[in-house]
């Protein structure tokens, strides 16, 4: 009597195949992470060079800078100068941003700004300042969005001392 031939896969086969895959899935998934997180953050730096742009247009056009508070947003920034004029800077999803304006004493205009966005994803806070072309980045404490409070002060000098440079 013949006895026919089986094909298939015995059961130790199939478990070293999802014990590999297992393997492969657990080192791959943090990998993946990282990248999102990374993409996250180049969103919220692109925004933040965007709100600086903006900011030089309103200088070029009136002498005057803009500034969003006490309000941080989200998809849209709106920047208003000292004369009530107001520039929208759209942003990417996901993204807070802020911008704070100092108001010269003898102009009666908007002298200096500082700006800082984050992506409620990201770990990284980017920030510009008016009187450096340099761009900075801290890492973001426990609260998920951007806080009006965690944009720095604008003075007549470097805002962001307490900043990494970029």
């Amino acid at each position: 009597m013949n006895i026919p031939e089986t094909r298939g896969f015995t059961l130790i086969e199939l478990l070293i195949t999802l014990g590999i895959i297992a393997v492969l899935a657990a080192i791959a998934l943090p990998v993946f992470s990282a990248y999102q997180v990374r993409g996250y953050n180049a969103s919220a730096l692109a925004d933040v060079r965007n709100i600086r742009t903006m900011e030089e247009s309103m200088f070029s056009d009136k002498q005057d800078y803009g500034s969003s508070l006490p309000a941080v947003a989200e998809e849209s920034l709106n920047l208003v100068d000292s004369a009530g004029n107001n520039q929208a800077v759209a942003l990417t999803k996901g993204v807070f941003a802020g911008a704070k304006a100092l108001l010269s004493t003898s102009g009666g205009k908007n002298s200096t700004y500082t700006a800082a966005a984050k992506h409620r994803n990201g770990d990284f806070e980017f920030g510009i300042d008016a009187e450096d072309q340099r761009l900075f980045k801290k890492k973001m404490t426990l609260t998920v969005n951007l806080q009006a409070s965690d944009i720095p002060d604008p003075t007549l000098g470097n805002d962001m001392t307490s900043w990494n440079q970029l």
